[in-house]
């Protein structure tokens, strides 16, 4: 989010319960609350009326259908994860009114070879010590012998990362 707003953009940074601060560290210019607050008043409040030009989703399925009202005029959804299920079918028609977009971002396909790996892993780590706020606290550390507990652990929606070390 710091990335986005050091380049203009006035970035609307979505999150449930305990995790709302930790957006507003990261460089959200408003946060909402999806455990407490209307997210699509909220969002049309924050801009006026008109939406936002894109949305990043990383849940699919259970945002699917928000992240689209959430969308102004020719404004574009990104997809890139499913945590709670694949996005449902979508009837292109709909997107029709509002001239809207939708992506799905497979990070397969972006990486095009090992060779690459060491500059993205360079690039990475450079915007995590820049950036401190956007790398979450652990919320557990497994061995590997106990990756079924840190399963468990995640289920429970942990307030960081869940590691699991050989």
């Amino acid at each position: 989010m710091a990335i986005l707003a050091e380049r203009g953009a006035s970035v609307i940074g979505i999150a449930n319960g305990g995790r709302a601060e930790g957006v507003r560290k990261a460089g959200a210019a408003h946060v909402i609350d999806r455990a407490t607050e209307d997210v699509v008043a909220a969002v049309r409040a924050f801009t006026d009326g008109r939406g936002v030009a894109a949305v990043y989703d990383p849940i699919g399925m259970a945002t699917f259908e928000i992240s689209l009202q959430l969308l102004a005029s020719r404004g574009c959804l990104i997809n890139y994860g499913e945590l709670s299920g694949p996005v449902p079918e979508l009837n292109l028609n709909r997107l029709f009114a509002g001239s809207l977009f939708v992506t799905k971002y497979n990070g397969n396909r972006w990486v095009e070879g090992f060779h690459e790996f060491a500059g993205l892993i360079a690039e990475g780590l450079a915007m995590a010590k820049k950036y401190p706020a956007v790398v979450s606290e652990v919320a557990g550390r497994f061995r590997l012998d106990a990756a079924a507990d840190a399963y468990r652990a995640l289920v429970l929606g942990p307030q960081g990362k869940v590691l699991v070390l050989p």
